[in-house]
């Protein structure tokens, strides 16, 4: 059963009457007061963690108590409590409480996830998102092997289609490389655990495009099992809003993509929106000089950063990090030096970017723009 009632939103005589649903004792409300209860409260938020100094284990597990308290069905700011938390125990791994608000965070967040998810049963991209706007499966299998880290990535699933593997052997027979001109080598070859022949195969037939394509890593690779945990989380609060990043006009022509649960698509194509955007010839992943990264430089106080993010409505924003010290910051900067580098690699995705967006997946440098000519200069060339 359910009703109407009414709310009301804003502050003085700025204050609205709005309308919300309630089922089952849950309060719904319309997409604009959810942006602006959502905004407020994430505002809140940083600005909270703003005045934190980053070896206060106890004002961390409180931040992230008062998440608990006040807003414990939004999952954005209950994962950046996840975060407070386990860093709290790096300063003090005897810190109990935290230890025992963590375990309740990570379980909320899950119960949240997946109700979100069953609500929309069947939907490759969850509510509000369209499959047009986003990554194939086919695109993210080429992502994740592209990304592909042997020794980190030992546990993924890895499935070899297509005789893949025979025709690997076929292939190399009798090459002097990994010594495929010994008796007994395919024997070996065989014998290996398969992220060991990925290893090989990739070391060998890096533009073997046929070959490739019939290998499938299966599971999330450790780089998206981190920009899931550790680097969305951070971007999301800041940057995800419909007034930002997030809504149908998107701010300075980048557009990113948020869903209320884990959604593989969605991640993906988040990632390679970030990987490959450029925003006046500098990237926002920098894997060449991973200080630079825009990631890092926008999410820093504009008095401390080389590269302050653009002001909006005449002001700066809100710094998503308290100093190249603060423990956000550190993991995205851990993060990209992790990927594959220095230069991204060629994913050869067929993916073609929604809002104009113009992104640099190919794997190779950004061509510098080229020089404005001028009348002068013409006349000059054409003078005899």
């Amino acid at each position: 059963m359910s009703k109407v009632i009414s709310v009301i939103r804003g502050r003085g005589f700025l204050a609205t009457m709005a309308m919300a649903v309630v089922f089952a004792g849950v309060i719904f409300l319309s997409l604009s007061q959810a942006g602006a209860a959502d905004a407020q409260a994430k505002n809140a938020y940083l600005e909270r963690r703003s005045k934190i100094q980053t070896t206060d284990a106890d004002a961390l597990y409180k931040l992230a108590r008062w998440v608990w308290q006040k807003h414990p069905n939004d999952v954005d700011l209950l994962k950046n409590a996840k975060m407070d938390l386990r860093e709290a125990m790096k300063i003090a791994p005897g810190h109990s409480r935290a230890k025992l608000l963590l375990r309740r965070v990570v379980a909320k967040i899950k119960i949240i996830e997946s109700k979100a998810a069953a609500a929309s049963p069947g939907r490759a991209s969850g509510p509000g998102v369209s499959d047009k706007y986003l990554l194939s499966h086919r695109d993210i299998l080429w992502i994740r092997l592209m990304e592909y880290k042997p020794e980190r990535d030992k546990r993924v699933s890895i499935k070899f289609t297509n005789r893949a593997l025979k025709r690997y052997c076929d292939s190399m027979r009798g090459s002097v490389e990994d010594n495929w001109d010994k008796i007994g080598k395919e024997k070996q070859f065989y014998k290996m655990p398969p992220w060991k022949r990925l290893a090989e195969i990739l070391r060998n037939r890096p533009d073997d495009i046929e070959l490739l394509q019939d290998i499938h890593i299966t599971r999330d690779p450790r780089f998206m099992v981190e920009f899931r945990s550790k680097v969305w989380p951070v971007v999301k609060l800041q940057c995800g809003n419909a007034n930002c990043h997030g809504g149908p006009k998107p701010a300075g022509g980048l557009k990113l993509f948020t869903t209320a649960s884990k959604n593989e698509k969605v991640d993906y194509t988040n990632f390679i929106i970030l990987s490959g955007f450029r925003k006046g010839g500098r990237a926002i992943i920098d894997r060449q000089k991973v200080e630079d990264s825009l990631l890092l430089q926008y999410g820093l106080n504009a008095k401390v950063s080389k590269r302050p993010h653009p002001q909006v409505g005449g002001a700066d924003i809100r710094p998503a990090f308290m100093s190249t010290r603060s423990a956000p910051y550190r993991n995205i900067r851990r993060w990209i030096t992790s990927l594959e580098g220095p230069m991204a690699p060629n994913y050869r995705l067929t993916y073609k970017p929604p809002f104009g967006m113009k992104l640099n997946t190919s794997g190779l440098p950004d061509m510098p723009p080229e020089p404005v000519e001028t009348k002068n200069a013409e006349s000059i060339t054409n003078s005899p």
